[in-house]
């Protein structure tokens, strides 16, 4: 049975908390043995939204911070769950709706108490800003 994209991008998430706890980077071999180590499956969605969500980490967490009313409120895990939804928002594998949703729904599963809110209105400000076509 082939795993959904919410499945997908739990992986991800897991994957994507575990290299910054560890390494703090993006590597594959790590990216493999995490995986493995975990049982999750490792799609080229799965891959490609870590690779990018790691190798962009810093960089969207600055925009993160200029987005937040008040940034020290925002948890790690929170932030990278905002940082993974940038990245796929970016990625445009699916509707913005649809990804933000998805991401608000990893917030209430994986966040603190109210991360949800956070996450809704840090993607949507980011959805707003980057360039339409």
């Amino acid at each position: 049975m082939p795993l959904t994209r919410r499945t997908q991008r739990e992986s991800a998430l897991k994957i994507h908390y575990a290299l910054i706890q560890t390494i703090g980077t993006y590597r594959e071999d790590t990216m493999e043995l995490t995986a493995n180590q975990y049982h999750l499956e490792l799609t080229d969605f799965v891959r490609q939204l870590v690779k990018v969500s790691c190798e962009r980490h810093d960089e969207l967490k600055t925009v993160v911070w200029s987005l937040a009313k008040d940034p020290e409120m925002i948890a790690g895990l929170d932030l990278l769950i905002m940082i993974q939804g940038m990245c796929e928002l970016e990625l445009e594998h699916s509707p913005p709706k649809t990804i933000i949703n998805e991401y608000i729904e990893l917030a209430k599963l994986y966040g603190a108490d109210n991360a949800f809110k956070f996450v809704n209105v840090i993607l949507n400000a980011f959805k707003d800003r980057a360039p339409h076509d």
